[in-house]
């Protein structure tokens, strides 16, 4: 007979067992499905060209680009770099041309350049060097491609300081939109 009770026992406690394991994975699974949704909006992304060259990488957070962004020509040079804070660029950003020679660098403050902006030519001579303050041009100096300081560059026409930044104007206004997870 007391054989029989510690069986009975032993059977009570595995089913007690059992039933505890199952309400931990059950409750574990709900967890993980709460991870799982954090992990699609907020995640490192990355996109390649079709020749396998990196496109761009960066952060997502709740499905909006944070953090530090770096984008790439297809030839693999870099092409530019900076972060963004609630999915608006933010601080300095910088912008190579496809040859490796830098090209542009600027503040910017919620996706406006907010700051000192200054770009070179191809050839690494400076283009110009300017301020501005909430995307309006407070200044600016000019230079053409041999180094002489100039009223505007020759080949700028009616740009201003910020659009002879090209590379460094929002990314969204050329098209290198990142897709991010559905919600």
């Amino acid at each position: 007979m007391v054989g029989f009770k510690v069986v009975v026992k032993l059977t009570q406690m595995k089913k007690t067992a059992l039933l505890l394991w199952a309400v931990i994975l059950i409750a574990g699974c709900g967890v993980c499905g709460i991870y799982f949704f954090e992990w699609r909006n907020n995640r490192v992304t990355t996109e390649w060209y079709d020749s396998g060259q990196k496109k761009h990488e960066g952060a997502l957070k709740d499905g909006k680009r944070q953090g530090f962004w770096t984008f790439w020509h297809e030839n693999g040079q870099k092409k530019r770099e900076g972060s963004y804070k609630d999915g608006k660029q933010n601080g300095l950003w910088a912008g190579w041309n496809e040859n490796g020679q830098k090209k542009a660098e600027v503040s910017l403050k919620d996706g406006k350049p907010d700051g000192l902006l200054t770009g070179w030519y191809e050839n690494g001579q400076k283009m110009l060097e300017g301020v501005l303050k909430d995307g309006e041009e407070i200044s600016a100096r000019y230079w053409n491609s041999i180094g002489e300081e100039v009223e505007a560059p020759s080949d700028s026409g009616k740009k201003s300081a910020l659009e002879q930044a090209v590379g460094i104007e929002s990314l969204e206004s050329k098209g290198e939109e990142v897709e991010t997870p559905e919600e």
